[in-house]
């Protein structure tokens, strides 16, 4: 089973130093600053209505940080830093510088006077040292080597990273303050970093080391005559593998340009440094040297060069991509608030045309609270006049939240605040997206009853039992900034809530017209006409061709008279039952035509029979009635 990759995001370092800055000034404590839980809720709140609800998180958080450096710098705090530290800067082209001098002396040193050693240590030294390291890198590239915190964490380059950051932390830091705790914790973001920079400088100077030796095999062929030889106490004896060794290494260097082929063994064996006295002619050093520069260079200098080009270009990268992790509880709880704050978009107060004294510094805050100056307005509406409009409302891309100011030194009315909520809530129905509340001011009412906290509680309760009459949730207003911070919070939360109920009855609305539409029954093809075979047939087929909903009801008559007529022809008046006696016969005074009596029989179900009516033999006839009463008496 996998790991679970941890959420994080890619920012500049640039970025980067914005966010650490900004996250110092609210978590170091400074007490210079004064920085609250309520100055990071305001900031989180401008940023995410500036920004809104679909913005990164590497926006949002850098957003966020300009904010609170820019609160910090009107508290007068300095908020620039520098990251640059100047004695690790310095140190770098004084080690490059270095290592060429020392490039430069050690052969010479190493090598007698007039000779050219073919098996000089040095020069070996460096091509052996060159070629380990580059197995050592390959090596901690796959990562069978190195830590996890540091993948090419060679000793010498943990040496110099680990005295690197201590003189950059010791001159760039400070005792005290949040400045301090901002380069704890750049240092150990910008390590990476360091590291690619010390790797670079090891590349470097190995390259001018090189190039050093380079340049004590170029001067030595100026004004002085140089023998090419070879001395060496464990390989004196033994020329074959002399030979040998430098046939596998001289020898990579092609016979071109006017370079002579690699000699044999007796010329091997005579360039032994005690035989040159004693030949007539001593060999000359030049091809050699040329030999000894290039194979310097194919195994040192530009392997070396790609190296540091390739540090060089992750030094670039790290300057466009730093990864922050945001398991960070710091950088989860932001971005968390963000979302929920911005899910809203302009607030819209209406207030009323008294004026009052605290009432603009009251909105400003709340204003400044809820975001930028251009996500807020505030719009005047006469209250007491019942003609007096609803400032026109302009519906926006994301929720538009309409504020009522009441004024608490008030009493509630029907006739004026009752009607101004209903103007307002009109309005808000009528705007795509909008959600009303109201907002009631305590700012003078508690100025004057400071003493009397019983009264402001009721005055507020009254307030909000009468905007919940009107179908208005109650935010309220207080001099507090906390409370007025938590409230500006409270009607975001119930605003984003009130949006999303909003949305969800849109796509149900939209879902239920969709079904609606699926579900309409597809318009039936008219029938064709049946043959003339009868008339029964043919009542019966203008009946169905006639299938409109006014001649639906005329249709059916027709087939009853139809069936009717038919009927009669087939069912003689003789035909029928002869009633019994003391019964009265049957006819169309009896109560039913004979086309009412077809009409019911036609319209019984198949397989049942229907019940007899003896509603005529069980209530006599008028003529009937005297007879029947004398013989009752007799």
């Amino acid at each position: 089973m996998g790991r679970t990759k941890k959420p994080s995001i890619c920012i500049t370092l640039q970025q980067a130093k914005l966010i650490e800055l900004a996250r110092a000034v609210e978590t170091s404590g400074d007490k210079s600053l004064n920085w609250t839980e309520s100055d990071a809720e305001a900031a989180s709140l401008r940023a995410a209505h500036a920004l809104g609800e679909g913005a990164a998180a590497e926006r949002m958080l850098t957003e966020r940080a300009r904010l609170v450096l820019a609160a910090a710098a009107e508290r007068g705090a300095s908020t620039s830093v520098g990251t640059r530290a100047r004695l690790p800067l310095m140190l770098a082209p004084v080690l490059v510088i270095g290592a060429y001098v020392l490039g430069a002396l050690c052969d010479r040193i190493a090598s007698p006077e007039h000779l050219v050693n073919l098996l000089s240590p040095p020069f070996w030294t460096v091509i052996a040292w060159n070629l380990l390291i580059y197995c050592v890198l390959f090596l901690c590239a796959l990562g069978i080597l190195g830590s996890r915190r540091d993948r090419f964490g060679l000793p010498l380059r943990s040496f110099l990273t680990a005295f690197v950051e201590k003189a950059a932390f010791s001159t760039l830091s400070f005792k005290k303050g949040f400045k301090s705790s901002f380069y704890a914790r750049w240092s150990a973001l910008a390590a990476p970093l360091v590291r690619l920079h010390v790797a670079r400088v090891l590349h470097l100077s190995a390259v001018a080391f090189a190039l050093g030796l380079i340049t004590s095999l170029l001067v030595r062929g100026f004004g002085t005559a140089y023998w090419a030889g070879w001395e060496s106490t464990w390989l004196a004896d033994n020329p074959e593998a002399v030979k040998t060794f430098l046939d596998c290494t001289y020898g990579l260097i092609p016979s071109i340009g006017g370079l002579p082929e690699m000699p044999d063994l007796a010329a091997v064996a005579a360039l032994r440094a005690d035989n040159l006295p004693y030949l007539k002619s001593a060999p000359s050093a030049g091809p050699w040297l040329v030999r000894m520069m290039l194979f310097m260079v194919l195994v040192v200098v530009l392997p070396r060069l790609l190296l540091a080009a390739v540090d060089s270009w992750r030094i670039s990268r790290f300057h466009r991509r730093v990864t922050i992790s945001l398991d960070d509880p710091y950088f989860s709880g932001i971005l968390a608030q963000c979302a929920e704050d911005a899910a809203l978009g302009r607030l819209f107060i209406i207030t009323s045309s008294v004026e009052r004294p605290l009432r603009v510094q009251s909105l400003e805050r709340v204003r400044r609270d809820w975001g930028l100056e251009s996500d807020s307005l505030a719009a005047v509406m006469d209250y007491d006049d019942p003609e007096s409009p609803v400032p026109a409302v302009e519906p926006d891309a994301r929720r538009t939240v309409l504020l009522v100011w009441l004024d608490a030194a008030q009493t509630p009315e029907e006739d004026t605040h009752a009607l101004a909520l209903a103007k307002v809530r009109a309005a808000a129905e009528s705007t795509p997206g909008a959600v009303a509340a109201a907002l009631v001011d305590l700012c003078e009412f508690s100025e004057h009853f400071k003493g009397l906290p019983a009264r402001i509680k009721e005055r507020t309760e009254l307030w909000t039992q009468f905007a919940a009459r009107h179908g208005f949730k109650n935010f309220v207003l207080t001099p507090s900034p906390a409370e007025r911070l938590a409230m500006v919070k409270a009607l975001r939360a119930w605003a984003a809530a009130q949006a999303v109920h909003l949305e969800s009855g849109e796509s149900k609305t939209a879902a239920l017209a969709a079904a609606r539409d699926s579900l309409a029954p597809a318009p039936r093809p008219l029938p064709a006409a049946l043959p003339r075979e009868s008339a029964p047939a043919q009542t019966a087929a203008s009946g169905a061709e006639d299938c409109t909903p006014d001649a639906a009801p005329r249709a059916s008559r027709k087939r009853r008279a139809a069936l009717t007529s038919a009927l009669r022809s087939v069912l003689p008046r003789s035909a029928a039952p002869a009633p019994a006696e003391g019964t009265q016969k049957p006819g169309p005074t009896a109560g039913n035509t004979i086309e009412e009596q077809t009409e019911h029989t036609v319209m019984e179900p198949a397989g049942e029979k229907a019940a007899p009516d003896t509603s005529a033999a069980a209530a006599p006839s008028a003529q009937d009635a005297p007879l029947a009463a004398s013989k009752d008496s007799k």
